[in-house]
């Protein structure tokens, strides 16, 4: 069976004994609908943060973001995943939604970065990593699960790979941090809100207190010239990227009555962002006499 090759956006292929012979179990449909599932989530995330305004059809996201088993190779243990045609948006017929394909690319890239220890793509949110890491567990032992991307070389998710991918996320430490960025979800049920970088492409959840509701509905209301600055303790993988706030300090909203924040940024903006990226214990470890000594050879 055949599809369109201008659809499709990741080839699996299953290797062991068992798919010898021919034929997918239902270990590997169990693999296929868990790779589909992460990269549809990848996908509407991705989506979301370029339209962060929230502007779009939650409903017309889903069928945009849908994948579907068109072709499938010689023994059944190479298929292929395509996007689905979507007769509500006819343009889709012609152009491929570059959320998927850049949700491909990423897990792609995770897995180079596993594989030669590199770093992961910053685009790449935490909360995925685990996902990402755990799409071959369904396999037996045995088996073998590769992937690739369309007109790319196929790389493989084994036990090792996996688990470097795991590490990132299990060597945590605890410092201090600040975040500037729009919020572009807010849930005022559980007091928690996802603040976005646009132009660190980041995101990191947070719960709020009741007292600062009002700044970040505000904020969320007023996301195309409103910011949140908030200072305060962050998780962190072994990496040095941010998983999540444990605690906050400080928020203030920063307002640009003028036009949209998207469009660039101020050099202190700019210094901003490279010092709340950089880890306090990092600062700790720098000269105590400044630039005395700077020029000195042990």
């Amino acid at each position: 069976m055949t599809g369109n090759q201008n659809q499709e956006v990741v080839h699996l292929r299953f290797d062991g004994e068992q798919y010898d012979v021919g034929g997918l179990d239902d270990r590997a449909m169990r693999v296929i609908i868990e790779f589909q599932k992460v990269l549809k989530e990848l996908a509407k995330y991705l989506y979301k943060s370029k339209n962060y305004d929230g502007q779009y059809d939650e409903s017309n996201l889903d069928v945009r973001t849908r994948l579907v088993l068109k072709t499938i190779g010689i023994g059944s243990t190479k298929i292929t995943l395509e996007i689905a045609d979507n007769p509500t948006d006819p343009t889709l017929k012609t152009a491929n939604p570059s959320e998927l394909v850049e949700a491909v690319n990423l897990v792609y890239e995770s897995y180079i970065a596993a594989h030669s220890g590199s770093s992961l793509p910053s685009e790449l949110p935490t909360e995925f990593i685990p996902k990402i890491a755990s799409i071959n567990k369904p396999l037996a032992p045995s088996a073998r699960l590769s992937f690739a991307p369309r007109s790319r070389d196929f790389i493989v998710i084994d036990g090792r790979s996996c688990r470097t991918l795991m590490k990132w996320v299990q060597g945590k430490y605890a410092d201090s941090v600040s975040v500037t960025g729009v919020v572009i979800q807010a849930n005022v049920r559980t007091r928690s809100c996802r603040l976005f970088d646009p132009f660190d492409k980041r995101s990191v959840n947070l719960y709020y207190k009741e007292e600062d509701e009002k700044k970040v509905t505000r904020a969320l209301h007023d996301h195309g010239t409103a910011r949140l600055i908030v200072e305060g303790e962050g998780e962190f993988n072994e990496r040095g990227r941010l998983l999540k706030f444990t605690s906050y300090k400080g928020m203030r909203m920063l307002k640009n009555d003028t036009g949209s924040y998207a469009s660039g940024a101020s050099i202190e903006e700019k210094i901003e962002r490279i010092i709340s990226k950089t880890p306090k214990r990092a600062f700790d470890e720098l000269p105590s006499d400044m630039a005395e000594t700077h020029d000195q050879i042990d």
